[in-house]
């Protein structure tokens, strides 16, 4: 039915009216699960945030659905919506698709399967060996917590991948990208973590704030036969000058997962943040779902003086201002999100606002970090990888040890295995409470405590 209302209305406020009743279904149906349980922590990060972001998006004309929208079937657009997938993108922001079929296909969709399992296999036990020894402190279980649940959501959205590869036949780029390999927070945000999620903020909050409008505008029209192909404004462009044509293109999408880019374009990647190597060493950047381009490139017939009377090009798109506001209210959302899953997926409410803390300061912490880089720039000084992953990983998880992770340990009932029924721990176990525990509604101590036999 969603799709239907988009065929049949403009992106709108009109159209957002219309979807607010699915919308409404998808944040609601994850209630439908028993709390502190791991279908509801997945319905919650599928549905809630992502499938509704996606919707969203959709009624305001942004995202790869809304450019692909009379292309895909109803299972591809279903299968775009639902599962924690990104699709790569072609030219116009229209959704690849893959040529190959039967055997072939499904060959491409083991190696989506297949694609860094070893190590992701490895970090997920390793973090749940240190989440559940009593003997680890809680510094390095933030580590544990943070490095496990993206291997293991790697592993949960290869596998998803492989099955729209091979039941749709899109082509998709990877959803987390070893979030233990980053150089700047920039580079952990935008290209490495949680890449389904950051993307929806970039359509959904990013892109119309730094726009101003809700609705992107449209791109432009293709040139008829014989039209001439030089904008208007653009006769006093230099010589040799091609800046002002639209940007309507982008590279050959890859194939597989070993040959998608460990890029994406998402929202942290858009805002004013260093440039720091690719710690993979992948030089390959395949802009993911992305539309609207050409509201973002400069055209040469803008044109500003400096002080010496030379003409130097200038910007035709966002404001350095408008960025900050769009990467401010990008975190905001996030944390926003983030405390109410919080609050669904664990039922406990004394730990909101950690999340909201954690979010909020992440962008004057690029901020920061931008102006360490360009002043080591200036200096000369280049900071070689080695440096650049232990410095910018203390820089999360140092806070994230409270503001993140330990909302999550104090939040959470004991259990004595992950199968367990939550609180079974209570009556055979004394525990001593972590730095940001708290107690639970049962009136025991709470989980991410080290605890002890009695």
């Amino acid at each position: 039915m969603s799709r239907a209302i988009c065929l049949r209305t403009p992106p709108g406020p009109a159209r957002l009216l219309l979807l607010l009743p699915a919308a409404a279904l998808f944040f609601a149906a994850p209630l439908a699960f028993e709390v502190q349980s791991a279908s509801r922590a997945s319905a919650a990060a599928m549905l809630m945030w992502l499938a509704t972001f996606k919707l969203l998006a959709l009624g305001c004309g942004r995202g790869p659905l809304a450019a692909s929208l009379r292309q895909l079937s109803l299972g591809q657009f279903c299968a775009l919506l639902l599962w924690p997938v990104i699709p790569v993108t072609g030219p116009g922001g229209t959704v690849a698709l893959e040529p190959t079929c039967g055997w072939a296909r499904l060959r491409k969709a083991l190696d989506y399967l297949l694609w860094r399992l070893p190590e992701n296999l490895v970090v997920t036990l390793l973090a749940v060996y240190m989440l559940t020894h009593p003997a680890v402190p809680l510094f390095p279980k933030t580590y544990a917590a943070a490095f496990g649940v993206c291997a293991y959501c790697s592993l949960w959205a290869n596998a998803c991948a492989a099955l729209v590869v091979a039941v749709h036949g899109l082509v998709l780029a990877p959803s987390w990208n070893r979030p233990w390999l980053q150089t700047s927070l920039a580079d952990f945000w935008g290209r490495r973590w949680n890449l389904p999620a950051a993307a929806s903020l970039k359509h959904l909050v990013f892109a119309p704030v730094t726009e101003g409008r809700l609705v992107p505008k449209p791109l432009p029209r293709p040139p008829a036969a014989g039209e001439d192909l030089a904008p208007a404004g653009a006769a006093g462009a230099p010589p040799g000058d091609d800046s002002s044509a639209p940007t309507t293109g982008e590279r050959p999408p890859p194939r597989s997962p070993s040959m998608a880019s460990d890029s994406a374009s998402q929202a942290a990647a858009n805002a004013p943040s260093p440039s720091a190597a690719d710690a993979d060493g992948d030089d390959t950047k395949q802009r993911v779902g992305e539309t609207g381009a050409a509201s973002y490139t400069g055209t040469a017939a803008n044109a500003a003086t400096d002080r010496s009377g030379r003409d130097k090009p200038r910007r035709d798109g966002p404001s350095a201002a408008a960025r900050l506001a769009a990467l401010v209210a990008t975190f905001a959302v996030s944390g926003l999100m983030h405390e109410v899953l919080l609050w669904v997926c664990t039922g406990d409410a004394s730990q909101l606002g950690k999340q909201t803390w954690f979010f909020a300061i992440q962008a004057p912490l690029m901020l920061a970090e931008q102006q360490l880089v360009r002043a080591t720039t200036r200096a000369g000084v280049k900071l070689p990888v080695w440096l650049c992953i232990p410095v910018a990983s203390l820089t999360l998880q140092v806070p994230a040890m409270y503001g993140f992770w330990g909302a999550y340990f104090a939040a959470v009932t004991p259990r004595s295995t992950p199968l367990s029924a939550p609180g079974a721990v209570l009556t055979a176990r004394a525990v001593t409470p972590a730095f940001g525990a708290g107690e639970n509604k049962l009136g025991g101590p709470v989980f991410g405590t080290l605890s002890s036999e009695l």
